[in-house]
Parts: structure tokens; C-alpha cells; sequence
């Protein structure tokens, strides 16, 4: 489980996880993504998709947590100018 204040975004689709992105990606700080487990099925996203998203935002992954029985948590955030 995370263990900085960072909020908290969950999603349970590619879809959900772009029109967030979409909204809020001009914030300066990031999120903790929380995402369902393979085993919950049609509300699970892979990372691929959720770093595929991301990148179109200009935002990157980091640290990846457990959180419960049913989720996962990934660090994403805005990425740095001149950042490769």
C-alpha cells in the first residue's frame, strides 16, 4: 500500500484511465493509479495499456505496490522536461 499522500485515481478500464488523463493531465504532481487485478476479469487494464496511455499525456510510470486482495497501485506522474 502506498505510504505518501499522493491521491488516489482507480479505474477499471483503458477508457476510464484516458478520459482521467485527458482531464487532468496539466497537473504538476502525480497520482497513485489504482487498478484491478488480472482475476477481477473485463475491469482488469494491463500495464501496457495503462503506460501507453500515459505516454500520450507526457506522463510516465514508477513504483507499483499491492493494495488489497483485488488491486494494484502504480505510481504515474508528469514527466520532467528534457527527460529522455
Amino acid at each position: 500500500m502506498p505510504k505518501d499522500n499522493s491521491p488516489r485515481v482507480q479505474v477499471a478500464s483503458r477508457d476510464e484511465w484516458r478520459a482521467w488523463l485527458a482531464a487532468n493531465h496539466t497537473q504538476p504532481d502525480g497520482v497513485w493509479l489504482v487498478t484491478f487485478k488480472k482475476h477481477m476479469g473485463d475491469k482488469y487494464v494491463s500495464w501496457d495499456e495503462m503506460v501507453d496511455e500515459a505516454l500520450c499525456f507526457g506522463w510516465i510510470d514508477s513504483v507499483k505496490n499491492k493494495y488489497d486482495d483485488h488491486n494494484a497501485v502504480q505510481y504515474f506522474s508528469p514527466r520532467k522536461p528534457g527527460s529522455n
